[in-house]
């Protein structure tokens, strides 16, 4: 790249050299740069923007699935670990009613009527 202190000396520069450039302004100086090379680094960095932005999407989205996985398990585990403790619950009062409704047999006794008297 080849600077210059005057603008016009910068262009008639670039000139000779390129078809297409540009002449900025660089810290007071006049830098020739080819506007395929210019196009070249625009294009470059909207490709690293795209591939960045497609990384980050990627990683979010991957994280979503993980994390819908861990709270899917997490929840299968929670409901699990209810339903034991409804049937351990259960179970003691199922063992009283079957102890309470056992039939007791009481067996009539004859009332003697000379007794009463």
């Amino acid at each position: 790249m080849s600077c210059y202190s005057l603008e016009n000396s910068c262009k008639q520069y670039c000139s000779q050299q390129f078809t297409a450039y540009s002449c900025s302004n660089s810290n007071g100086k006049y830098c020739c740069k080819n506007a395929a090379e210019v196009v070249g680094n625009i294009l470059a960095s909207w490709i690293i923007a795209v591939i960045v932005v497609g990384v980050l999407i990627a990683l979010v989205i991957i994280g979503c699935i993980i994390g819908c996985t861990i709270c899917c398990i997490k929840a299968a585990y929670l409901n699990k670990m209810n339903q034991n403790k409804v049937q351990q619950v259960n179970q003691p009062q199922q063992q009283q009613q079957q102890m309470q409704t056992i039939p007791l047999q009481v067996q009539p006794q004859p009332i003697i009527l000379a007794q009463l008297q």
